[in-house]
């Protein structure tokens, strides 16, 4: 069952990361580019796995959850301020938000990759 709403889950967390890049770019341009690839890549995975889940998915997938955990580090390291206090707040839930579902989804996508074959 949370096999088929890994591409669902991946698709909520591109959206967070999409937002997250357009706020960033402005202040720091690498980190609002990381953030943007990740959506990119939240995106890819998704259609790999609602197309078909084979390995290329999960992989890519486990390899965007663990951009996105590096990102919202980041994303403190170098605090660029640029977004008032309530917004910042909202953010930060939603960036929390999306950590744990990287986290959940890096938990079934490896219990995936032991279990198949191919």
């Amino acid at each position: 069952m949370a096999v088929d709403f890994s591409p669902v889950g991946l698709c909520a967390a591109g959206l967070v990361q999409a937002a997250l890049a357009v706020v960033y770019w402005s202040a720091v341009e690498p980190l609002g580019a990381l953030f943007g690839a990740n959506a990119v890549g939240c995106s890819v995975a998704a259609t790999m796995l609602a197309e078909s889940p084979r390995k290329g998915g999960w992989w890519l997938g486990l390899l965007v959850a663990a951009t996105s955990v590096a990102a919202y580090v980041l994303s403190y390291v170098f605090d660029p301020a640029v977004l008032p206090s309530e917004q910042r707040a909202w953010f930060e839930r939603l960036g929390a938000l999306t950590v744990l579902g990287a986290m959940t989804f890096s938990v079934v996508a490896l219990r995936e990759l032991r279990r198949s074959p191919a």
